[in-house]
Protein backbone atom coordinates (compact mmCIF):
# COMPACT_ATOMS: atom_id res chain seq x y z
CA UNK A 1 0.00 0.00 0.00
CA UNK A 2 1.39 3.77 -0.85
CA UNK A 3 2.17 5.78 2.13
CA UNK A 4 0.49 8.78 1.33
CA UNK A 5 1.79 10.51 4.78
CA UNK A 6 -0.38 12.47 7.78
CA UNK A 7 -0.35 15.50 5.64
CA UNK A 8 -2.54 15.21 3.03
CA UNK A 9 -4.09 19.09 1.86
CA UNK A 10 -2.40 19.94 -1.03
CA UNK A 11 0.02 22.58 -1.83
CA UNK A 12 -2.51 24.72 -3.61
CA UNK A 13 -6.36 24.68 -4.87
CA UNK A 14 -9.26 26.32 -3.98
CA UNK A 15 -10.38 26.05 -0.45
CA UNK A 16 -13.24 23.44 -1.36
CA UNK A 17 -10.46 21.01 -2.31
CA UNK A 18 -8.79 21.32 0.62
CA UNK A 19 -11.99 20.27 2.89
CA UNK A 20 -12.36 17.29 0.20
CA UNK A 21 -8.75 16.59 0.95
CA UNK A 22 -9.24 16.76 4.44
CA UNK A 23 -12.74 14.68 4.43
CA UNK A 24 -10.55 11.54 2.18
CA UNK A 25 -7.61 11.79 4.89
CA UNK A 26 -10.38 11.81 7.83
CA UNK A 27 -12.04 8.47 6.20
CA UNK A 28 -9.09 6.67 4.64
CA UNK A 29 -7.43 7.18 7.93
CA UNK A 30 -7.51 3.27 9.23
CA UNK A 31 -5.74 2.82 5.32
CA UNK A 32 -3.06 4.96 6.29
CA UNK A 33 0.32 3.19 6.92
CA UNK A 34 1.60 6.69 8.34
CA UNK A 35 -1.17 7.11 10.59
CA UNK A 36 -1.35 3.54 11.73
CA UNK A 37 2.30 3.23 12.76
CA UNK A 38 1.07 6.06 14.81
CA UNK A 39 -1.77 4.80 16.24
CA UNK A 40 0.39 2.11 17.71
CA UNK A 41 2.77 4.03 19.31
CA UNK A 42 2.26 4.96 22.98
CA UNK A 43 1.41 8.92 22.35
CA UNK A 44 -0.87 7.33 18.89
CA UNK A 45 -2.71 5.08 22.10
CA UNK A 46 -2.93 7.86 24.58
CA UNK A 47 -4.46 10.07 21.62
CA UNK A 48 -6.94 8.02 20.55
CA UNK A 49 -8.21 7.40 24.59
CA UNK A 50 -8.42 10.63 25.00
CA UNK A 51 -10.05 11.76 21.82
CA UNK A 52 -12.89 8.99 22.01
CA UNK A 53 -13.59 10.06 25.50
CA UNK A 54 -13.91 13.38 24.40
CA UNK A 55 -16.50 12.14 22.06
CA UNK A 56 -18.36 10.39 24.96
CA UNK A 57 -19.23 13.61 26.26
CA UNK A 58 -21.08 14.32 23.32
CA UNK A 59 -23.33 11.95 23.85
CA UNK A 60 -24.20 13.54 27.16
CA UNK A 61 -24.22 10.37 28.99
CA UNK A 62 -25.01 9.64 33.17
CA UNK A 63 -21.21 10.33 35.16
CA UNK A 64 -21.61 6.77 36.07
CA UNK A 65 -21.45 4.97 32.79
CA UNK A 66 -19.24 7.57 31.11
CA UNK A 67 -16.94 7.04 33.94
CA UNK A 68 -17.32 2.81 33.37
CA UNK A 69 -16.61 3.18 29.92
CA UNK A 70 -13.34 5.65 30.59
CA UNK A 71 -12.02 3.43 32.85
CA UNK A 72 -12.28 0.12 31.12
CA UNK A 73 -11.18 1.41 28.00
CA UNK A 74 -7.99 2.89 29.87
CA UNK A 75 -7.44 -0.45 31.18
CA UNK A 76 -7.11 -2.22 27.82
CA UNK A 77 -5.32 0.41 26.60
CA UNK A 78 -2.88 -0.64 28.96
CA UNK A 79 -3.47 -4.95 29.43
CA UNK A 80 -5.58 -5.20 25.63
CA UNK A 81 -4.95 -8.77 25.31
CA UNK A 82 -7.42 -9.11 28.70
CA UNK A 83 -10.05 -8.10 26.99
CA UNK A 84 -12.84 -10.45 28.36
CA UNK A 85 -11.56 -9.94 32.15
CA UNK A 86 -11.99 -6.06 31.77
CA UNK A 87 -14.75 -6.28 30.34
CA UNK A 88 -15.99 -8.64 33.41
CA UNK A 89 -14.70 -5.72 35.56
CA UNK A 90 -16.88 -3.26 33.58
CA UNK A 91 -19.61 -5.62 33.85
CA UNK A 92 -19.73 -5.72 37.64
CA UNK A 93 -19.49 -2.03 37.99
CA UNK A 94 -22.32 -1.49 35.16
CA UNK A 95 -24.56 -4.17 37.31
CA UNK A 96 -24.19 -1.74 40.18
CA UNK A 97 -25.41 1.13 38.59
CA UNK A 98 -28.31 -0.49 36.23
CA UNK A 99 -29.00 -3.89 37.20
CA UNK A 100 -32.51 -3.26 35.84
CA UNK A 101 -31.69 -2.58 31.61
CA UNK A 102 -34.56 -0.06 30.97
CA UNK A 103 -36.29 3.38 32.13
CA UNK A 104 -39.32 0.80 33.32
CA UNK A 105 -37.64 -2.05 34.86
CA UNK A 106 -35.14 0.50 37.17
CA UNK A 107 -38.38 1.58 39.01
CA UNK A 108 -39.12 -2.08 39.52
CA UNK A 109 -38.34 -2.15 43.18
CA UNK A 110 -39.89 1.13 44.34
CA UNK A 111 -42.66 -0.50 42.82
CA UNK A 112 -42.25 -3.82 44.55
CA UNK A 113 -41.92 -2.09 48.09
CA UNK A 114 -44.67 0.77 47.50
CA UNK A 115 -46.93 -2.71 47.59
CA UNK A 116 -45.40 -4.95 49.70
CA UNK A 117 -43.59 -3.01 51.89
CA UNK A 118 -40.42 -2.09 52.84
CA UNK A 119 -37.38 -4.68 53.01
CA UNK A 120 -34.60 -3.43 55.14
CA UNK A 121 -32.22 -2.93 52.48
CA UNK A 122 -31.07 -0.34 50.21
CA UNK A 123 -32.43 -0.54 46.82
CA UNK A 124 -29.62 0.09 44.92
CA UNK A 125 -27.71 -3.14 47.18
CA UNK A 126 -30.72 -4.78 46.64
CA UNK A 127 -30.63 -4.86 42.98
CA UNK A 128 -26.72 -5.44 43.29
CA UNK A 129 -27.50 -8.41 45.05
CA UNK A 130 -30.18 -9.96 42.78
CA UNK A 131 -27.69 -9.25 39.87
CA UNK A 132 -24.72 -10.78 41.54
CA UNK A 133 -27.62 -13.77 42.13
CA UNK A 134 -28.27 -13.84 38.90
CA UNK A 135 -24.68 -14.00 37.77
CA UNK A 136 -24.35 -17.27 40.20
CA UNK A 137 -27.44 -18.39 38.26
CA UNK A 138 -26.34 -18.22 34.88
CA UNK A 139 -22.95 -20.08 35.61
CA UNK A 140 -25.19 -23.04 36.69
CA UNK A 141 -27.13 -22.71 34.00
CA UNK A 142 -23.90 -22.83 31.78
CA UNK A 143 -22.35 -25.38 33.68
CA UNK A 144 -26.00 -27.44 33.55
CA UNK A 145 -25.39 -27.22 29.88
CA UNK A 146 -22.14 -28.84 29.69
CA UNK A 147 -23.27 -31.57 31.80
CA UNK A 148 -25.93 -32.49 30.24
CA UNK A 149 -24.92 -31.44 27.00
CA UNK A 150 -26.47 -34.65 25.79
CA UNK A 151 -29.63 -34.84 26.95
CA UNK A 152 -32.72 -34.05 24.56
CA UNK A 153 -34.40 -30.77 26.59
CA UNK A 154 -30.37 -29.56 26.72
CA UNK A 155 -29.82 -29.53 23.16
CA UNK A 156 -33.24 -26.33 22.48
CA UNK A 157 -31.60 -23.66 25.44
CA UNK A 158 -33.52 -21.33 24.27
CA UNK A 159 -36.79 -22.81 24.70
CA UNK A 160 -35.73 -23.96 28.34
CA UNK A 161 -35.05 -20.46 29.12
CA UNK A 162 -38.12 -19.08 27.68
CA UNK A 163 -40.25 -22.00 29.59
CA UNK A 164 -38.12 -21.40 32.74
CA UNK A 165 -38.97 -17.74 32.52
CA UNK A 166 -42.72 -17.42 31.85
CA UNK A 167 -43.18 -20.19 34.71
CA UNK A 168 -41.61 -17.87 37.10
CA UNK A 169 -43.59 -14.85 35.66
CA UNK A 170 -46.62 -17.29 35.77
CA UNK A 171 -46.08 -17.88 39.62
CA UNK A 172 -45.19 -14.30 40.49
CA UNK A 173 -48.56 -13.41 38.77
CA UNK A 174 -50.51 -16.24 41.45
CA UNK A 175 -49.11 -13.49 44.11
CA UNK A 176 -48.99 -16.32 46.55
CA UNK A 177 -45.94 -15.94 47.87
CA UNK A 178 -44.93 -13.78 51.20
CA UNK A 179 -44.38 -10.38 50.35
CA UNK A 180 -40.70 -10.61 50.92
CA UNK A 181 -40.86 -13.40 48.68
CA UNK A 182 -42.85 -11.86 45.79
CA UNK A 183 -40.40 -9.11 45.91
CA UNK A 184 -37.19 -11.62 45.49
CA UNK A 185 -38.79 -13.01 42.74
CA UNK A 186 -40.28 -9.95 40.96
CA UNK A 187 -36.83 -8.43 40.75
CA UNK A 188 -35.41 -12.06 39.86
CA UNK A 189 -37.41 -11.78 36.61
CA UNK A 190 -36.61 -7.97 36.00
CA UNK A 191 -33.14 -9.15 36.16
CA UNK A 192 -33.61 -12.40 33.97
CA UNK A 193 -35.60 -10.38 31.42
CA UNK A 194 -32.88 -7.91 31.24
CA UNK A 195 -29.71 -10.01 30.77
CA UNK A 196 -31.94 -12.81 28.94
CA UNK A 197 -30.80 -12.71 25.30
CA UNK A 198 -27.17 -12.58 26.78
CA UNK A 199 -27.57 -15.82 28.72
CA UNK A 200 -29.41 -17.59 25.28
CA UNK A 201 -25.89 -16.33 23.14
CA UNK A 202 -24.02 -17.61 25.50
CA UNK A 203 -26.19 -20.70 25.68
CA UNK A 204 -25.84 -21.11 21.61
CA UNK A 205 -22.17 -20.64 22.03
CA UNK A 206 -21.29 -23.31 24.39
CA UNK A 207 -23.63 -25.59 22.01
CA UNK A 208 -20.97 -25.10 19.41
CA UNK A 209 -18.79 -25.58 21.59
CA UNK A 210 -16.41 -22.13 21.60
CA UNK A 211 -13.98 -22.74 23.97
CA UNK A 212 -14.40 -19.22 26.65
CA UNK A 213 -14.64 -19.82 29.99
CA UNK A 214 -17.90 -19.45 31.28
CA UNK A 215 -16.87 -17.08 33.67
CA UNK A 216 -15.26 -14.88 31.01
CA UNK A 217 -19.06 -14.90 29.69
CA UNK A 218 -20.10 -13.52 32.16
CA UNK A 219 -18.26 -10.32 31.60
CA UNK A 220 -20.80 -9.69 28.63
CA UNK A 221 -23.85 -9.88 30.02
CA UNK A 222 -23.89 -6.26 31.28
CA UNK A 223 -20.93 -5.01 28.73
CA UNK A 224 -19.39 -1.85 29.78
CA UNK A 225 -20.40 -0.06 26.37
CA UNK A 226 -24.40 0.30 28.03
CA UNK A 227 -25.84 -3.30 28.05
CA UNK A 228 -28.62 -2.19 25.49
CA UNK A 229 -31.44 -5.27 25.65
CA UNK A 230 -30.07 -6.37 21.99
CA UNK A 231 -26.89 -7.88 22.50
CA UNK A 232 -24.25 -5.85 20.37
CA UNK A 233 -21.02 -8.26 19.24
CA UNK A 234 -23.84 -11.73 19.74
CA UNK A 235 -21.59 -13.74 22.19
CA UNK A 236 -18.06 -14.95 22.62
CA UNK A 237 -17.73 -16.52 19.68
CA UNK A 238 -19.42 -13.95 17.10
CA UNK A 239 -17.02 -11.20 18.65
CA UNK A 240 -13.88 -13.86 18.51
CA UNK A 241 -14.04 -13.51 14.52
CA UNK A 242 -13.73 -9.64 14.62
CA UNK A 243 -11.02 -9.53 17.70
CA UNK A 244 -7.76 -7.76 17.04
CA UNK A 245 -5.03 -10.06 16.21
CA UNK A 246 -1.98 -7.86 16.61
CA UNK A 247 -0.97 -4.31 17.53
CA UNK A 248 -1.23 -3.07 13.90
CA UNK A 249 -4.61 -4.36 13.59
CA UNK A 250 -6.07 -3.55 17.11
CA UNK A 251 -4.87 0.50 15.48
CA UNK A 252 -6.97 0.06 12.71
CA UNK A 253 -9.90 -0.88 14.28
CA UNK A 254 -9.81 2.14 16.81
CA UNK A 255 -9.38 4.11 14.08
CA UNK A 256 -12.83 3.08 12.96
CA UNK A 257 -14.32 3.79 16.33
CA UNK A 258 -12.88 7.19 16.01
CA UNK A 259 -14.75 8.01 12.92
CA UNK A 260 -17.84 6.58 14.01
CA UNK A 261 -18.47 7.48 17.09
CA UNK A 262 -17.77 11.33 15.85
CA UNK A 263 -20.20 10.60 13.17
CA UNK A 264 -22.49 9.17 15.99
CA UNK A 265 -22.42 12.26 17.38
CA UNK A 266 -23.34 14.42 14.29
CA UNK A 267 -26.42 12.35 14.53
CA UNK A 268 -27.30 12.87 17.79
CA UNK A 269 -26.82 16.48 17.67
CA UNK A 270 -28.83 16.66 14.77
CA UNK A 271 -31.64 14.66 15.90
CA UNK A 272 -31.48 17.36 19.02
CA UNK A 273 -31.74 20.23 16.62
CA UNK A 274 -34.16 18.32 14.20
CA UNK A 275 -36.72 17.63 17.33
CA UNK A 276 -36.47 21.51 18.53
CA UNK A 277 -36.79 23.01 15.16
CA UNK A 278 -39.45 20.72 14.04
CA UNK A 279 -41.50 20.56 17.28
CA UNK A 280 -40.88 23.84 19.16
CA UNK A 281 -40.11 26.45 15.71
CA UNK A 282 -41.98 24.80 12.98
CA UNK A 283 -44.42 23.16 15.58
CA UNK A 284 -45.12 19.74 13.66
CA UNK A 285 -47.42 17.34 16.05
CA UNK A 286 -45.85 14.64 17.60
CA UNK A 287 -46.81 11.10 16.12
CA UNK A 288 -48.77 10.33 19.82
CA UNK A 289 -49.98 14.21 19.10
CA UNK A 290 -51.45 14.07 16.20
CA UNK A 291 -53.42 10.73 16.94
CA UNK A 292 -55.29 12.09 19.85
CA UNK A 293 -56.03 15.62 17.46
CA UNK A 294 -57.12 13.03 15.15
CA UNK A 295 -59.45 10.99 17.49
CA UNK A 296 -60.61 13.61 19.08
CA UNK A 297 -61.82 15.77 16.31
CA UNK A 298 -62.94 12.94 13.66
CA UNK A 299 -61.74 15.48 10.78
CA UNK A 300 -59.43 14.81 8.21
CA UNK A 301 -55.91 16.64 8.57
CA UNK A 302 -53.58 14.96 5.35
CA UNK A 303 -51.15 17.56 5.82
CA UNK A 304 -50.54 17.62 9.45
CA UNK A 305 -51.02 14.06 9.97
CA UNK A 306 -48.65 13.24 6.84
CA UNK A 307 -45.86 15.76 8.75
CA UNK A 308 -46.00 14.06 11.83
CA UNK A 309 -45.73 10.45 10.76
CA UNK A 310 -42.88 11.29 8.46
CA UNK A 311 -40.98 13.86 10.71
CA UNK A 312 -41.34 10.90 13.62
CA UNK A 313 -39.76 8.54 10.79
CA UNK A 314 -37.13 10.31 10.25
CA UNK A 315 -36.20 11.37 13.42
CA UNK A 316 -36.70 7.71 14.84
CA UNK A 317 -33.99 6.37 12.15
CA UNK A 318 -31.21 9.30 13.08
CA UNK A 319 -31.89 8.12 17.02
CA UNK A 320 -31.02 4.75 16.09
CA UNK A 321 -28.19 5.23 13.74
CA UNK A 322 -26.83 7.77 16.96
CA UNK A 323 -27.42 4.60 18.96
CA UNK A 324 -25.94 2.04 17.12
CA UNK A 325 -23.11 4.14 15.96
CA UNK A 326 -22.07 4.51 19.64
CA UNK A 327 -22.47 1.02 20.94
CA UNK A 328 -20.58 -0.22 17.95
CA UNK A 329 -17.70 2.30 18.38
CA UNK A 330 -16.63 1.13 21.92
CA UNK A 331 -16.85 -2.22 20.91
CA UNK A 332 -14.47 -1.21 18.40
CA UNK A 333 -12.52 0.70 21.08
CA UNK A 334 -12.16 -2.83 22.97
CA UNK A 335 -10.13 -4.07 19.82
CA UNK A 336 -13.58 -6.15 18.19
CA UNK A 337 -14.32 -4.73 14.81
CA UNK A 338 -18.01 -6.06 14.56
CA UNK A 339 -19.84 -4.30 11.72
CA UNK A 340 -22.12 -1.41 12.42
CA UNK A 341 -25.77 -1.60 13.13
CA UNK A 342 -27.43 0.47 10.83
CA UNK A 343 -25.80 1.41 7.71
CA UNK A 344 -27.79 3.61 5.38
CA UNK A 345 -30.84 2.19 5.88
CA UNK A 346 -32.77 5.08 3.65
CA UNK A 347 -31.45 3.49 0.69
CA UNK A 348 -32.84 0.32 0.84
CA UNK A 349 -34.91 -0.73 -1.67
CA UNK A 350 -37.27 -3.58 0.07
CA UNK A 351 -38.58 -4.01 3.28
CA UNK A 352 -36.24 -6.70 3.80
CA UNK A 353 -32.86 -5.05 2.84
CA UNK A 354 -33.98 -1.98 5.46
CA UNK A 355 -34.82 -4.66 8.35
CA UNK A 356 -31.41 -5.24 7.61
CA UNK A 357 -29.60 -1.93 7.70
CA UNK A 358 -31.81 -0.40 10.08
CA UNK A 359 -31.27 -2.70 13.02
CA UNK A 360 -29.22 -5.13 12.20
CA UNK A 361 -28.34 -7.27 15.39
CA UNK A 362 -31.75 -6.90 16.76
CA UNK A 363 -32.31 -8.52 13.17
CA UNK A 364 -29.48 -10.88 13.75
CA UNK A 365 -30.89 -12.15 17.06
CA UNK A 366 -34.71 -13.03 15.87
CA UNK A 367 -32.44 -14.89 12.89
CA UNK A 368 -30.17 -16.58 14.66
CA UNK A 369 -33.18 -17.52 17.83
CA UNK A 370 -36.39 -17.92 15.64
CA UNK A 371 -35.97 -17.69 11.88
CA UNK A 372 -33.37 -20.32 11.51
CA UNK A 373 -34.89 -23.01 14.07
CA UNK A 374 -38.22 -23.15 12.42
CA UNK A 375 -36.79 -22.70 9.16
CA UNK A 376 -34.67 -25.63 9.36
CA UNK A 377 -37.67 -27.26 11.02
CA UNK A 378 -41.00 -27.11 9.69
CA UNK A 379 -41.58 -27.34 5.93
CA UNK A 380 -39.30 -28.87 4.10
CA UNK A 381 -41.12 -29.60 1.32
CA UNK A 382 -42.38 -26.59 0.42
CA UNK A 383 -40.38 -23.89 -0.18
CA UNK A 384 -42.53 -20.54 0.00
CA UNK A 385 -44.25 -21.91 3.19
CA UNK A 386 -40.98 -22.69 4.47
CA UNK A 387 -39.36 -19.19 3.99
CA UNK A 388 -43.11 -17.59 5.19
CA UNK A 389 -43.46 -19.44 8.36
CA UNK A 390 -39.49 -18.60 9.42
CA UNK A 391 -40.25 -15.37 8.90
CA UNK A 392 -43.25 -15.01 11.12
CA UNK A 393 -41.52 -16.67 14.23
CA UNK A 394 -38.81 -14.24 13.74
CA UNK A 395 -40.36 -11.02 12.86
CA UNK A 396 -43.59 -11.73 14.31
CA UNK A 397 -43.80 -14.28 16.89
CA UNK A 398 -39.54 -13.15 18.01
CA UNK A 399 -40.53 -9.74 18.08
CA UNK A 400 -43.57 -9.62 19.80
CA UNK A 401 -41.79 -11.76 22.28
CA UNK A 402 -38.67 -9.98 22.69
CA UNK A 403 -40.41 -6.59 23.59
CA UNK A 404 -42.89 -8.08 25.95
CA UNK A 405 -40.21 -9.58 27.91
CA UNK A 406 -38.69 -5.89 27.44
CA UNK A 407 -41.43 -4.56 29.33
CA UNK A 408 -42.45 -7.35 31.96
CA UNK A 409 -42.73 -4.96 34.54
CA UNK A 410 -46.06 -3.85 33.31
CA UNK A 411 -47.35 -7.06 34.29
CA UNK A 412 -46.31 -6.88 37.77
CA UNK A 413 -48.09 -3.06 38.04
CA UNK A 414 -51.06 -3.91 35.73
CA UNK A 415 -51.87 -7.54 35.93
CA UNK A 416 -52.49 -10.58 33.08
CA UNK A 417 -55.32 -8.95 30.98
CA UNK A 418 -53.75 -5.07 31.26
CA UNK A 419 -50.40 -6.23 30.28
CA UNK A 420 -52.07 -8.25 27.49
CA UNK A 421 -54.23 -5.58 26.13
CA UNK A 422 -51.19 -3.30 26.64
CA UNK A 423 -49.40 -4.77 23.68
CA UNK A 424 -52.63 -5.15 21.21
CA UNK A 425 -50.85 -2.56 19.06
CA UNK A 426 -47.69 -3.75 18.69
CA UNK A 427 -49.33 -7.22 18.25
CA UNK A 428 -50.52 -5.65 14.87
CA UNK A 429 -46.84 -4.19 14.51
CA UNK A 430 -45.69 -7.64 14.57
CA UNK A 431 -48.30 -9.04 12.12
CA UNK A 432 -48.05 -5.98 9.61
CA UNK A 433 -44.03 -6.80 9.85
CA UNK A 434 -44.59 -9.77 9.12
CA UNK A 435 -46.62 -9.58 6.11
CA UNK A 436 -44.60 -7.42 4.30
CA UNK A 437 -41.44 -9.25 4.61
CA UNK A 438 -42.79 -12.33 3.65
CA UNK A 439 -44.09 -10.56 0.59
CA UNK A 440 -41.13 -9.07 0.05
CA UNK A 441 -39.26 -12.06 0.04
CA UNK A 442 -41.99 -14.00 -1.80
CA UNK A 443 -43.60 -11.80 -4.13
CA UNK A 444 -41.27 -8.50 -4.67
CA UNK A 445 -38.89 -8.38 -7.61
CA UNK A 446 -35.47 -6.58 -7.29
CA UNK A 447 -35.24 -3.45 -9.17
CA UNK A 448 -32.25 -2.99 -11.76
CA UNK A 449 -30.73 -0.76 -12.82
CA UNK A 450 -31.81 -0.58 -16.52
CA UNK A 451 -35.75 0.00 -14.78
CA UNK A 452 -34.66 3.99 -14.96
CA UNK A 453 -33.65 6.37 -12.34
CA UNK A 454 -37.11 6.79 -11.35
CA UNK A 455 -38.28 3.09 -10.93
CA UNK A 456 -34.84 1.90 -9.55
CA UNK A 457 -33.86 5.19 -7.35
CA UNK A 458 -37.06 6.76 -6.53
CA UNK A 459 -40.39 4.73 -6.33
CA UNK A 460 -38.79 1.20 -4.38
CA UNK A 461 -37.25 3.95 -1.43
CA UNK A 462 -40.62 5.65 -1.24
CA UNK A 463 -42.59 2.29 -0.98
CA UNK A 464 -40.13 1.14 2.03
CA UNK A 465 -40.63 4.32 3.97
CA UNK A 466 -44.20 4.71 3.25
CA UNK A 467 -44.76 1.17 4.45
CA UNK A 468 -42.53 1.55 7.89
CA UNK A 469 -43.70 5.24 8.58
CA UNK A 470 -47.50 3.63 8.69
CA UNK A 471 -46.69 0.15 10.82
CA UNK A 472 -44.46 3.07 12.87
CA UNK A 473 -48.15 4.03 14.26
CA UNK A 474 -48.21 0.76 16.08
CA UNK A 475 -44.26 0.49 16.66
CA UNK A 476 -44.45 1.52 20.02
CA UNK A 477 -45.57 -1.32 22.87
CA UNK A 478 -45.59 1.09 25.80
CA UNK A 479 -48.32 3.93 24.02
CA UNK A 480 -51.17 4.03 25.84
CA UNK A 481 -53.39 5.22 23.22
CA UNK A 482 -56.30 2.92 22.28
CA UNK A 483 -55.61 0.69 19.40
CA UNK A 484 -59.22 2.51 17.88
CA UNK A 485 -57.72 5.35 17.98
CA UNK A 486 -54.41 4.57 15.89
CA UNK A 487 -56.62 2.58 13.70
CA UNK A 488 -58.63 5.64 12.45
CA UNK A 489 -55.57 7.61 12.68
CA UNK A 490 -53.69 5.48 9.56
CA UNK A 491 -57.38 5.21 7.57
CA UNK A 492 -57.58 8.89 8.04
CA UNK A 493 -54.26 9.34 6.64
CA UNK A 494 -56.07 8.03 3.44
CA UNK A 495 -59.14 9.92 3.71
CA UNK A 496 -61.00 7.50 5.38
CA UNK A 497 -62.97 8.06 8.41
CA UNK A 498 -64.41 5.75 11.37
Amino acid sequence: MTDIGIETRPAGGSPVSHILAWRRAWLHMDSNDAVVRFATSLPGKALLYVTFVAFLFAYQLQMGGLLVIAGSLALLTVFPTRRLEVLLLGALAYLYLSPFGTTALRALPQALTERYGPIGIDLKLFGLFTGLVFFVFAALVLAAQARFADKAVVKRPLMCLMALFWFLVAVAMTDLLPARGQIILWSFIGVFATYFWYLAYAMADQKVKNPTPNWKRLGLFRPMWGAPWTPFGKGAAYLAKFEAADETDLAKVRLRAIKLICWGAILYWLEHALTYIGYSVVHISTLDEAVIAQAQSGLAAFAGDWAAVIYSYFLHILTMCAFGHFVVSVIRMTGYGIPRNSVRPLAARSLADFWNRYYFYFKELLVDFFFYPAFLRYFKRNTKMRLAFATFCAAGAGNFLFHAMQNIDLAFTGGAVAFLQQFEGYLIYCLALSAGLIASQLYGRKPQPTDGFLRYEVLPRLNVGLFFCLIAVFGDPTSTLPVSERIGFVLNLFGVTL
